[in-house]
């Protein structure tokens, strides 16, 4: 895989300029989870949608082992991050539903979609990843977002 494309599933090649076409795509994904969300915590509790909602993520796992027949290497050094990297989005995913079934999906969906903030911070400080102005100031601009959308 070269810097200018990534690998879709069938192995075809895909121009770098798509990858805002996957991240619009993906953004409509998860805009229309949070709202199914918040539609399911109106008649299950919170722990009933999390193994709902798995059904689907363990039949994706299902057939990405059945369609690339490479499953993970235990010993890689990546394994331990992956996995612990699926434990906060497991309880992140859990505290999600709890939090959909106490209050509004208008103001929790927005707030926990500024997760991104903390991988910036994280990575600015740990991985001493470079921010241009511009891109701190988008930072900046997410956190003030998290003010105005939790005191409105």
């Amino acid at each position: 895989m070269n810097g200018k494309s990534i690998r879709r599933l069938e192995g075809a090649q895909m121009p770098l300029e798509d990858w805002m076409m996957l991240s619009l795509i993906t953004m409509i994904c998860w805009g229309i989870w949070g709202f199914l969300l918040k539609l399911a915590s109106k008649h299950m509790s919170w722990h009933q949608i999390y193994v709902s909602a798995s059904l689907a993520t363990f039949t994706a796992v299902i057939g990405l082992l059945v369609y690339f027949k490479q499953p993970p290497n235990p010993s890689n050094p990546g394994f331990i991050l992956a996995t612990s990297a699926g434990a906060m989005g497991v309880t992140g995913a859990m505290l999600l539903y709890i939090a959909l079934g106490r209050g509004k999906a208008s103001i929790i969906v927005p707030v926990t979609a500024l997760y991104p903030v903390i991988t910036a911070l994280l990575s600015f400080f740990i991985l001493q990843e470079k921010l241009s102005v511009a891109q701190a100031l988008g930072v900046f601009l997410a956190i003030l977002s998290l003010v105005l959308i939790s005191t409105g």
